[in-house]
């Protein structure tokens, strides 16, 4: 985001919320190696829009924090829960491909 829609997005936090206007930040714990290589490790065989929706929900934590700031404990929350999505789809995806795969017709 550059500086002027960052410096728009406080104004707007301001205006509506009528609070002193914040400057937004993720915890510094989230970004060591070790967590950038688990939270690469549990988004793997996510599709462009799983990884969209992961940071619209970031985004909403992001913007309803008071502190306008995430912790830890927030991310991974938002993590796993996609995570956990991801799965459940990556399953019902099986379960349709089954189906259909018994209901093949084969042409001779």
């Amino acid at each position: 985001m550059n500086k002027q829609s960052t410096s728009f997005l406080s104004r707007w936090r301001h205006h509506f919320n009528k609070n002193k206007a914040v400057a937004m930040s993720i915890d510094r714990a989230i970004l060591t190696s070790s967590h950038v290589d688990e939270l690469i490790s549990a988004t793997r065989g996510f599709s462009g829009k799983e990884i969209y929706q992961v940071m619209i929900l970031l985004q909403e934590k992001l913007n309803s924090s008071s502190s306008g700031c995430i912790d830890f404990r927030t991310f991974w929350d938002v993590i796993q829960r996609k995570v956990k999505d991801h799965q459940h789809f990556q399953t019902k995806l099986g379960e349709h491909e089954l189906i259909d795969s018994e209901n093949d017709v084969e042409f001779v």
